[in-house]
């Protein structure tokens, strides 16, 4: 698991530090399931989520991978839920955010 997530983050400003703790999150949250198997599809999209996180573009080389994409539709799908999910982040964060004072 971990050396894909290597291999996603090549050239691109992640720690391996990083990558281990997201590798030992997924493990955590996998082994809290109690189950004796995991499906790999569940393994796979829990690598991604962390991905997503650390860097999108790692996240859209290992889907890329994981996903097996044939056609340049397949890229242009991800990468256009990635900037929907980015966007969503930034306007719910900014929803959050207390408001200014309105009396005078």
């Amino acid at each position: 698991m971990l050396s894909g997530m290597v291999t996603a983050c090549r050239k691109r400003p992640v720690t391996l530090e990083d990558l281990q703790d997201a590798a030992e999150r997924v493990e955590r949250d996998l082994f809290d399931l109690c189950e004796t198997e995991v499906p790999s599809t569940e393994i796979g999209e829990r690598v991604m989520a962390q991905l997503f996180r650390l860097d999108t573009v790692a996240y859209v080389r290992f889907a890329s991978v994981y996903r097996e994409f044939e056609t340049l539709s397949d890229f242009i799908d991800i990468v256009e839920s990635v900037v929907a999910k980015k966007h969503d982040i930034t306007v719910g964060a900014l929803s959050d955010r207390p408001q200014g004072r309105t009396d005078s």
